[in-house]
């Protein structure tokens, strides 16, 4: 292979490389829901699937477990690695993703790679540091891709294949995550009204179907007699129904707050949004894309939680919109005439400017690099050196004669890589909040099933730990219409809110210990009560933000 061939091979394939991008920006802190899936997953492995709740302080709670699958792989991730085996399993997940949409844009934009790759990658970078983390929403966001993927390329006709593959993913969803199973059953609906509905006659979208109807109705009917394949069976499938759409639950936890303008997240959803209503202006699109990207825009402004739904499924038009995109053309370089002096005089500058930025953050890149297996480390290595030979050997950095400026290029260019890092939130990852607070009481307390006063953030770390918390961030399990004994959830917002005292609160428990954080409405009135006694007192964060703890315990006991 002549050097301009091996050259022009190199650049494909760094910016075939740029869709990963995203990669570089994910959290390796582990999600607080992750201490409940784990435990989930725990119970799963160790005794089978529950039917009351088997974690919390309260006896009896009718209990559907609807992420059970997704547990146990976390669990068994956590088993081989650690808190790094959760991590491990968000880098492949969030690869296979990444690729799964590649492939869908690819195929949205008729097959142009460049516009395919350069969306791709800007949309992964806001998707993978705010969406890949521990949780089950990273295995049902690749279905989603994958099933709008074979929607697409079954427009013509739908094969014994694909149905199969549809039945597949309709029984993995609904064991990984049964919340989300009835989406992929309505992302199915668009195509079947492009094919009833012919808008297109009207000159007002495409019309790109030509599967029959039957063929989309056979389709549904496959996916809803695969979410029968799970341990809960209806009660599973219609989760969504009496568990979202709560006015306390979309009160009280945050990723079920409407989108605002009043977060960077909001401004950077509305923009998009704006965006995309433009680009429906200017052309003509296929009804279903706009009815996907449309009901993705409903799921975003309803919940924070679905901007992830809305940054990947929802700007899909745009490679369509952008499909005769090329790429940049390349610059003709040939008469430039390079100023030696000011380029060492720049790199020199931008050598100190690195320098000095990784000498102080050199605690925290080096814990970064311990986390990193030694066969990751050495395959970056090996690729970083193998470029270098080729672009020193073949690139335009051949053209430039003088040697000290050479070195000074490919020294600014290593440093710029490894500054890389201080993007990766390379520091220790934080420890969950309770996490002291849980250790003092096992190492002085033997008894078993320790009953505790958390609230709703610690409690599933103490659960983790086999203490049996009063409540933790599972909000629809303590809900009455779910668990079928008592609303917990709405007697804990009532506490919190004064609108019942907290003796009256207490002296219907026996708790052994409470476990309270500042701007817990006990973490002050305890301290002034002679009934408690306070056994550890400590500041800390949760979520970011100074927190503290103080552990109290009742004095009669």
């Amino acid at each position: 292979m002549n050097s301009a061939n091996l050259l022009q091979r190199e650049r494909k394939t760094l910016f075939f490389l740029s869709m990963f991008i995203g990669l570089l920006f994910i959290s390796r802190s582990l999600d607080n829901d992750i201490w409940f899936l784990l435990s989930h997953g725990r119970y799963v492995v160790q005794y089978g699937w529950p039917t009351t709740d088997p974690l919390s302080m309260h006896e009896g709670l009718d209990f559907v477990m609807q992420q059970w699958l997704s547990a146990v792989i976390f669990w068994e991730s956590y088993v081989l690695g650690g808190e790094s085996g959760p991590i491990a399993v968000v880098y492949v997940v969030s690869t296979a993703i990444i690729c799964a949409y590649y492939r869908l844009l690819r195929l949205i934009a008729q097959g142009n790679r460049n516009i395919a790759v350069a969306v791709t990658a800007l949309v992964m970078i806001f998707v993978c540091p705010l969406f890949m983390v521990t949780r089950p929403q990273i295995f049902s966001l690749l279905i989603f891709i994958l099933t709008v993927y074979l929607l697409e390329k079954s427009t013509q006709h739908i094969s014994w294949q694909r149905y199969l593959a549809f039945f597949l993913l309709s029984v993995l969803l609904i064991n990984l995550h049964a919340a989300m199973w009835p989406l992929m059953a309505i992302l199915v609906v668009p195509y079947l009204i492009e094919k009833i509905v012919r808008l297109d006659k009207k000159n007002c979208f495409l019309h790109q179907i030509e599967t029959g109807w039957r063929a989309y109705a056979l389709l549904l009917c496959l996916i809803l007699c695969a979410g029968f394949l799970n341990p809960y069976g209806i009660d599973a499938m219609t989760y969504t129904s009496h568990s979202y759409g709560v006015k306390l639950i979309n009160t009280m936890v945050t990723e079920m707050h409407p989108v605002t303008f009043d977060n960077i997240l909001g401004k950077i959803a509305f923009a998009l949004m704006g965006f995309l209503i433009i680009l429906f202006t200017k052309e003509k699109f296929s009804l279903h894309l706009v009815l996907i990207s449309l009901g993705m825009m409903i799921l975003a402004l309803s919940a924070n939680r679905s901007l992830g739904l809305f940054m990947t499924l929802g700007l899909i038009p745009v490679a369509y919109y952008f499909r005769h995109w090329q790429g940049m053309p390349e610059a003709d370089t040939k008469n430039i005439k390079v100023n030696k002096r000011f380029c060492v005089i720049m790199m020199i500058l931008i050598l100190a400017t690195y320098g000095y930025g990784l000498y102080q953050s050199k605690a925290s890149l080096l814990h970064s690099l311990e986390q990193v297996p030694l066969l990751i480390k050495a395959t970056i290595f090996f690729i970083t050196l193998l470029t270098a030979i080729i672009e020193l050997r073949y690139g335009r950095i051949k053209r430039v004669r003088s040697l000290p400026i050479r070195l000074l290029i490919l020294g600014t260019v290593i440093l710029t890589m490894t500054s890389l890092t201080s993007l990766l939130k390379s520091t220790k990852p934080e420890d969950p909040i309770a996490k002291q607070a849980v250790e003092y009481i096992l190492a002085n307390d033997s008894r078993p099933d320790i009953v505790i006063w958390t609230g709703y953030a610690p409690g599933d770390y103490a659960e983790f730990r086999r203490l049996r918390p009063y409540i933790d961030p599972r909000a629809e399990v303590f809900l009455e219409v779910n668990n079928h004994q008592k609303d917990i959830l709405q007697e804990y917002y009532d506490l919190m809110s004064a609108a019942i005292s907290y003796q009256e609160f207490l002296s219907r428990y026996d708790f052994d210990y409470l476990l309270t954080e500042k701007g817990d409405l006990l973490y002050t009135y305890l301290k002034e009560d002679p009934n408690y006694e306070l056994v550890l007192e400590y500041e800390g964060k949760s979520f970011g933000q100074d927190s503290g703890v103080r552990l109290y315990k009742p004095i009669t006991k």
